[in-house]
């Protein structure tokens, strides 16, 4: 089974193409009020059995939950309906999944860091609330900055920030700093002299690791180490990535790395230690890593850069290749084990232009230009082969909101050594947008594509499948506090899947079909289960504008 990376928070709309298809099972099922005004907690799949428990939420008291329970056999008829009535602490016993704290609204006093004017780490108390929503069994995080602070060191030396990663579940931090030096020698030590400091919320250093280097550098990337699927409302619980890029350009050349291509992959744990550290020479120069992801002990950096004037070209002090929209060249993507680069391969926009590959309903193919693309997601299939989902974008206005506006859709096929297959484009007829809305926001272009991958049984293929916005639904809600009403307005996406079969052999990519019917919307937390190993998917979701429960049974088979 192929596992998905990196998810968006939802996707891009497409227009449907006619009917929706035949599904091998579909039913609709009107389930309680309390399941509907509570949310759908946990999917547990027993192939064993041949059966499917779906499990809601809903809040009875401040002291306890109460779940229900649906079963379906694979053939989606209805086997039992369990209620369950539980004390907090001990549903978080029985229901593992189960994520509620104890406290509808939780505070944590902690620390972040940032820079001053002066570009010096200054460190800062903030508080984090946690509201918990009983309708999306989800926490919305709130931090809010508060008093500077000055860290408890032996010698009040300066430090010059260069990034930071919260630590939120125990309010700590860990900060990127430079450390100044000491006359004329030491002008620049503090781009030599580096340290991961974790700081605790009192103002304690718990630890300052070293990471020296002999010429001066820049971090090219900070991030995360994503294990699985993450969105912005979820805490980040992996090690920390960063790698650095020699520096150069007028007045330092006497400091500057003699080869602009000599890279350094290093690896933080949590608890602020340096776990790998290599360097590696790149193929590309303005390099915007998009993510770094981790599967089965192997981590994937991957993203587009440039490559002219290669050797010559150092990163300039300050410069953010994530801020760049246009003008790549190639698409760098970086295997690592063990502590060193497995493979390292960046083919040129000709190559993806060479291996394009459209459906045949298609007229022209989307090529990869090396313009504005949104990353949705990296996959791994069993082969090792890695798939890479992305989509174009452009920065518009649609009447008087502004925001960026998601176009076609393409998806990279690599090898298992890094090595360009396919690059496979697909047409969105409904980037045009729809016509006449009152509220641009309801507009399905300003939502990006969330996708996934999933293995045909024969192992010669695979299912591209987009869970797309159709429409949006616009609510809203009024309270009125004295003499001053305030309204909330949210949207809702209403998503629906839409899957394409590729045949990994031929290349060849056939025509999308679109799933479900007009009032058929996917669940946004649990969408789709995977049955039978992987073989048949389940579509999770409502229909009758939200009063029932909607199941389908998908058969890659049948394609």
């Amino acid at each position: 089974m192929i596992t998905m990376a990196l998810s968006l928070l939802v996707i891009a709309g497409i227009a449907l193409e006619g009917q929706a298809q035949q599904l091998a099972a579909e039913k609709s099922l009107d389930i309680s009020g309390k399941a509907k005004r509570g949310y759908l907690g946990n999917v547990v799949v027993d192939d064993a059995r041949q059966q499917i428990d779906l499990v809601y939420v809903t809040k009875s008291t401040n002291r306890k939950v109460k779940f229900e329970a649906y079963q379906f056999d694979y053939d989606l008829n209805l086997i039992n309906q369990i209620a369950d009535e539980q004390e907090v602490d001990k549903a978080r016993t029985k229901y593992k999944w189960f994520n509620f704290r104890g406290k509808d609204v939780e505070t944590i006093t902690g620390v972040t860091a940032e820079a001053d004017l002066m570009g010096r780490a200054v460190f800062k108390k903030k508080e984090i609330t946690y509201r918990y929503n009983w309708f999306t069994g989800k926490y919305k995080k709130d931090v809010k900055v508060l008093e500077k602070l000055k860290p408890k060191t032996e010698d009040g030396k300066k430090m010059f920030f260069y990034g930071a990663y919260d630590l939120d579940e125990s309010g700590e931090v860990m900060a990127l700093v430079g450390h100044k030096g000491k006359g004329v020698k030491g002008i620049m030590d503090h781009q030599k002299k580096f340290s991961v400091m974790r700081v605790n919320n009192q103002l304690d250093i718990v630890k300052d690791e070293p990471v020296i280097f002999e010429h001066i550098q820049w971090p090219l990337f900070k991030g995360p180490l994503l294990e699985g699927a993450m969105s912005e409302d979820e805490e980040q619980v992996g090690d920390w990535i960063l790698v650095f890029a020699p520096v150069g350009g007028q007045g330092l050349k006497q400091y500057a790395d003699p080869d602009p291509t000599n890279y350094t992959y290093v690896r933080i744990s949590r608890d602020g230690s340096v776990k790998e550290r290599f360097n590696f020479t790149t193929k590309v120069h303005t390099w915007k890593i998009d993510a770094a992801y981790e599967k089965d002990g192997t981590v994937f950096l991957y993203g587009p850069g440039k490559s002219k004037k290669l050797d010559k070209t150092y990163l300039k002090n300050g410069e953010n290749p994530a801020l760049v929209e246009k003008g790549f060249e190639n698409f760098q993507i970086m295997g690592i084990k063990g502590g060193k680069a497995m493979f390292l391969n960046a083919p040129a926009m000709e190559e993806f232009e060479a291996k394009a590959a459209k459906p045949d309903n298609q007229k022209k193919p989307v090529l990869y230009k090396g313009g504005k693309i949104v990353i949705g997601g990296l996959s791994i299939a069993s082969s090792g082969d890695i798939f890479i989902n992305a989509q174009e974008w452009k920065y518009d206005a649609v009447g008087d909101y502004r925001g960026n506006i998601y176009k076609d859709f393409l998806m990279f096929h690599f090898n298992k050594n890094g090595e360009l297959v396919k690059s496979y484009g697909i047409d969105n007829p409904q980037k045009g947008g729809l016509k006449g809305l009152a509220d641009a926001r309801t507009d399905p272009r300003y939502y990006p594509t969330n996708a996934t991958i999933f293995e045909g049984t024969d192992n010669q293929s695979v299912f591209w499948m987009s869970l797309f916005v159709s429409k949006i639904d616009k609510k809203s809600s009024s309270e009125t506090i004295g003499n001053t009403t305030y309204t909330t307005t949210w949207y809702t996406p209403k998503l629906q899947p839409r899957i394409g079969k590729v045949d990994i052999g031929s290349g060849k990519i056939h025509d999308f079909i679109t799933y479900g019917g007009d009032d058929h919307f996917l669940y946004d937390k649990h969408p789709f289960v995977q049955i039978n190993g992987g073989k048949q998917t389940i579509f999770l979701g409502e229909s009758g504008n939200g009063k029932n429960l909607w199941l389908g049974k998908f058969d890659p088979s049948a394609l």
